[in-house]
């Protein structure tokens, strides 16, 4: 299988954050060779098969223009969650894992709107506000480096554009 990905490349890996391809090589795991990605994140060193890296969620960083369309998104009106009490905690918890999995960066967007309204609606449960909060995490990194500004200026956009779908839905 050819890389899809190749040597300094940044990308998003939804559990781990952003990171950087640092090298790929071939490895031994069980007794076959296998080739990886090697990633660095801000935390750790990732060996990720070539072929599963897509089935993992790895993918590129946004660009410039797709960030922007995050933000618009983020400012958007957020869609009713079928969930409004602690009643199929389980089911949505998984649900949201799995966006985060297969999410491209316009569907995290949305997952952090949708998620971040109703959280006013209902009250999260500790999962559901882990997730928002490592969702969140996920945009600011990848807005940071595809915007090429500072983490706290882009902190700052993603809770304005939040506070502003807030406003829009009060003043429907």
């Amino acid at each position: 299988m050819e890389p899809q990905f190749k040597i300094g490349d940044n990308v998003v890996h939804p559990q781990h954050g952003l990171g950087t391809v640092k090298d790929i090589r071939e490895t031994s795991v069980l007794g076959e060779t296998v080739r990886v990605y090697v990633i660095s994140t801000k935390k750790m060193e990732l060996q990720i098969p070539i072929e599963k890296a897509s089935e993992l969620g790895v993918r590129h960083v946004v660009s410039k223009e797709r960030a922007e369309v995050m933000l618009k998104i983020l400012r958007s009106p957020a869609k009713e969650s079928p969930f409004t009490s602690s009643e199929g905690w389980l089911e949505r918890y998984e649900d949201l894992k799995r966006r985060i999995r297969e999410g491209e960066g316009e569907d995290l967007a949305e997952l952090v709107r949708d998620l971040d309204k109703n959280a006013k609606v209902y009250e999260p449960n500790v999962k559901e506000r882990e997730i928002l909060k490592h969702a969140k995490n996920l945009i600011i990194q990848e807005l940071t480096l595809a915007l090429n500004l500072p983490k706290a200026q882009v902190t700052r956009k993603v809770e304005d554009a939040l506070k502003a779908n807030i406003k829009k839905r009060v003043a429907i």
